[in-house]
């Protein structure tokens, strides 16, 4: 089956913005700021179903996303990690897609990210269009009663970290001071080394438990670049070529990150590969 329809205003906005036509600062949902309810709507999923965008959880997270583009796999991925850590909470997690797009290439990105909410798929862009979505892709969070909390749009740096962070506040699990720690950190903390390597470091975490060795093991040697005693990044490159086979190399980075975290996770996880 191909998702079919004519380009609307909503579908034009999103393929501008994705060959960055339009500046990211101006993409946000425009018909539908923070404090406003967020109109419901059922929808056909990809895989022949139907179901709401928000439901009757505590804690609705939803996306708008487009297949092959690199920031909507991130996003994906960085949703599909957080359903693991909330698993058993009372979170909603729902994907919208254009019908512009065919159905294989949707499912293949979604399976692929680890994503496992429904993908609800918006006709003629009659759901983009309601809410203003101007950008793909762009998360909403909204509470109990439909109230959107916030709305996402993608950054490069801590982006899983600042999802992670507005649902936990969302859940109640949080404050205010603590978000805001996660999603504007103090001046000293920002740029520099140790910003770099945090987000290397996160990026090959996530593409690790995706199962993306190669490309966890390229983030790994680019942390590495700028720290090349950094325990969690050599804990990282040893997981990383452990799961590839290369023992031996694997063997070096792992002594390197038990030097620095006798207990570090993904050090333990190597090990166990090539014991």
């Amino acid at each position: 089956m191909k998702l079919h329809a004519s380009p609307t205003l909503g579908a034009l906005l999103g393929l501008l913005l994705a060959t960055d036509l339009i500046p990211a600062a101006s993409a946000a949902f425009a018909n539908v700021k923070e404090g406003d309810a967020v109109p419901e709507a059922t929808l056909p999923t990809v895989d022949g179903k139907k179901e709401p965008l928000l439901g009757k959880a505590h804690v609705s997270v939803f996306v708008f996303f487009r297949p092959g583009q690199e920031h909507s796999r991130v996003t994906l991925e960085a949703l599909g990690q957080a359903q693991k850590e909330f698993a058993g909470k009372p979170v909603r997690w729902t994907a919208v897609v254009s019908d512009h797009f065919p159905s294989a290439d949707v499912l293949a990105d979604v399976k692929a990210s680890g994503f496992t909410g429904p993908v609800l798929v918006d006709a003629a862009d009659t759901l983009y269009g309601t809410l203003g979505v101007a950008m793909q892709p762009c998360i909403g969070i909204a509470d109990k009663d439909h109230k959107l909390l916030f709305y996402q749009a993608f950054t490069k740096i801590n982006y899983a970290d600042v999802i992670l962070a507005r649902v936990r506040f969302a859940l109640g699990e949080i404050d205010q001071a603590a978000m805001n720690k996660v999603i504007d950190p103090p001046a000293a903390t920002q740029g520099g080394e140790a910003q770099v390597l945090r987000r290397y470091f996160k990026l090959g975490e996530r593409l690790y438990k995706a199962k993306d060795f190669p490309k966890a093991l390229d983030s790994a040697r680019k942390c590495l670049e700028h720290d090349a005693a950094n325990g969690a990044c050599n804990g990282l490159m040893a997981a990383a070529l452990a799961a590839q086979g290369s023992c031996a190399e694997a063997k070096l980075a792992l002594e390197k990150a038990l030097a620095a975290d006798p207990k570090d996770p993904l050090a333990a996880e190597s090990k166990a590969a090539c014991p």
